[in-house]
């Protein structure tokens, strides 16, 4: 083979950014199909709240923990019932907060915190966990879905 075959065949700087696209973009569906799977193993589709929604608002709610970051995520959680409900699934609060840290790829510990600081009785570090602070854009998202 020529250098010049070589050169040729090596890919270019576009090529890599379309392939590295593409792997997100399959990353990105292989976490919402995982999310959506222990979710529902979980009871999240029995829910009231999420019962209540049609496929495509479900489907919006779905990809709303996608696009956001861990403490709206938790805040989601619970206003639906979530947490709540894992609590009589799981017994143990420790095994709860690991089951969710798996889902959200993240610690035990962060989903501890973001939990107990939407207790306004929490002594929490409220600086660190904020998922109190998501509260009003959880509710107004639910009512843009209901």
């Amino acid at each position: 083979m020529k250098v010049e075959d070589s050169i040729d065949a090596m890919p270019t700087n576009e090529s890599k950014s379309k392939d590295l696209a593409n792997k997100q973009i399959q990353t990105t569906k292989e976490k919402y199909k995982l999310l959506n799977e222990n979710l529902e193993i979980n009871g999240f589709r029995g829910l009231r709240l999420v019962n209540a929604l049609c496929d495509e608002n479900y489907n919006k709610l779905i990809l709303k923990f996608h696009s956001n970051d861990l403490p709206f995520n938790i805040a989601m959680l619970s206003f639906l019932g979530f947490i709540q409900h894992l609590d009589t699934v799981f017994k143990v609060k420790s095994k709860r907060d690991a089951a969710i840290a798996s889902w959200f790829d993240t610690k035990d510990r962060t989903v501890k915190g973001n939990i107990n600081v939407l207790n306004p009785k929490s002594t929490e570090d409220r600086d660190r966990y904020t998922s109190h602070s998501h509260i009003t854009k959880v509710t107004e998202f639910y009512a843009s879905i209901k």
